[in-house]
């Protein structure tokens, strides 16, 4: 047996999937790997341990064969390298990949919504379960997945929310409060920037959030409901009929896992349920979050003051994988008595942004 024989991209790809599945320290194991020292392999944004996943991949393209064990490594790593890189991955040098990593810090119209909370609030500080905190928490996150931020699970969640919009008071001459003692540098530059027109600052603040929520223009929910509100004499306006053979071609691949938030007048419909403290939520897959959320939401009619957003998802390299962990979540809030029919569930605030990272710890 040699590394030769592995030529396969798609058992690397299984392998990886394992490594995801049943976590490091259980993968290294199964296979007799020790921590990867030099070079790991990069996918998604993760890094893996090198030569574990090529020797998982070696006995996954060869069941008849067994795993290739680090004495088959001639060339150690750097042979690792060369043979991953050939079959299109990316490889780097770089330390552990399970040393902690850090939310990044707070940009500047992460501390303009921040500040014009603080403002509008003072002198009562809201806490981590207030409805404008949750409320912002969940603005951020989308604005997170906007921007492909790579962070922790607690990313700009209520308790580092509510504590970022307190922190703002040592600021403030009229608290009376001090604050941690060394705040960021942003929160002064925005303070400076300004305090005291509050006027100011509650535009600036309205015009983050609807870029966050428009992507920089009308959304196209809105744009949809104007559309339809000039044309309300028309029956239909899409075009005629047409005949013919239609032909469809379907290609397994990279396929996510989503956790969407319903927004706006939820209370109003679904007044059986005590929404205190909790929000509806939906479970799906799809191989492009955003196209559907916005397929979901073209799905309200205008008026209804309802919308989805994506608070959490994790990628998959197939769809049968992002199917098996949609199960899994899925049975997961029935057993936690939290489902309430199909893809739909109320979950409590301060669990929705670990939902899926639960899901897999329970599988596991």
């Amino acid at each position: 047996m040699s590394l030769s024989e592995l030529t396969d991209p798609e058992a690397v790809l299984r392998a990886i999937s394992e490594f995801d599945d049943i976590g490091r320290e259980a993968f290294l194991a199964k296979y007799g790997f020790g921590p990867a020292r030099t070079y790991f392999l990069l996918h998604n944004s993760r890094r893996y341990d090198s030569k574990a996943i090529v020797g998982a991949a070696h006995g996954l393209q060869h069941p008849d064969r067994p795993p290739l064990k680090g004495k088959d490594f001639s060339g150690g790593e750097s042979t690792v390298r060369k043979k991953l890189r050939a079959l299109g991955f990316d490889v780097e040098r770089g330390g552990d990949p399970t040393a902690p990593k850090r939310n990044p810090p707070w940009s500047r119209d992460e501390t303009i919504l921040a500040l014009d909370l603080y403002i509008r609030r003072r002198p009562q500080l809201p806490g981590e379960n207030d409805r404008e905190i949750l409320e912002l928490s969940s603005l951020l996150n989308l604005q997170g997945a906007q921007r492909g931020v790579s962070a922790m699970a607690n990313f700009r969640n209520p308790d580092g929310v509510s504590m970022k919009v307190a922190n703002l008071s040592r600021l403030d001459p009229s608290s009376g409060r001090k604050g941690l003692p060394h705040g960021a540098a942003m929160e002064d530059q925005v303070w400076a920037e300004f305090m005291p027109d509050i006027t100011k600052l509650r535009h600036a603040a309205e015009e983050v959030t609807r870029r966050i929520k428009g992507a920089d223009g009308p959304s196209p929910i809105a744009s949809l409901t104007a559309a339809a509100s000039e044309n309300l004499t028309l029956a239909s306006r899409g075009p005629a009929p047409t005949f013919g053979q239609v032909v469809q071609n379907r290609v397994d691949g990279e396929t996510c896992v989503y956790i969407m938030r319903l927004t706006g007048r939820v209370a109003d419909y679904f007044s059986q349920h005590d929404l205190r403290g909790r929000a509806v939520v939906k479970v799906g897959r799809s191989n492009e979050v955003s196209r559907r959320a916005f397929e979901l939401n073209c799905g309200f009619p205008p008026g209804l003051d309802l919308a989805w957003v994506p608070v959490q998802f994790q990628t998959f390299a197939t769809g049968i994988l992002a199917h098996d962990r949609e199960q899994a979540t899925l049975r997961h809030l029935e057993r936690l008595g939290l489902s309430i029919g199909g893809e739909f569930a109320i979950v409590p605030e301060n669990q929705i942004d670990g939902l899926l990272d639960a899901t897999a710890e329970a599988s596991d």
